[in-house]
């Protein structure tokens, strides 16, 4: 087997172009659609409805947290109603790690000189 080499973008960009056609090309279709499946307005406002109370329960607030090691912010997404850590932007974890290897690397380079 062998690979040939590569001497000219011209497929990549044809194959490119044909790519955006194709979605241009669908994106009018469905703009020349006849409106016929028009939603009337009690409708939207009933599924409008469904959403907000399926949304009720995983409600979220967000509380910023100082890391003590690397006196930097870091947030966590809580849930309002359990009060559980639904994420950590950046992962404590991660900031755990870090700070732990710039200590390592304070044992090891003397901040002295």
């Amino acid at each position: 087997m062998s690979i040939g080499r590569l001497t000219s973008f011209q497929p990549i960009i044809d194959a490119y172009k044909t790519q955006i056609m194709n979605q241009q090309r669908d994106e009018m279709k469905q703009v020349q659609q006849p409106a016929s499946n028009k939603v009337s307005y009690e409708q939207l406002e009933k599924t409008v409805q469904g959403a907000n109370k399926l949304m009720e329960p995983s409600q979220v607030h967000l509380k910023f947290e100082l890391h003590e090691k690397l006196g930097e912010y870091y947030v966590k997404v809580v849930d309002n109603q359990t009060e559980e850590v639904v994420r950590e932007i950046p992962p404590k974890h991660w900031l755990d790690f870090y700070a732990a290897m710039a200590e390592f690397m304070g044992l090891i380079v003397d901040k002295s000189t």
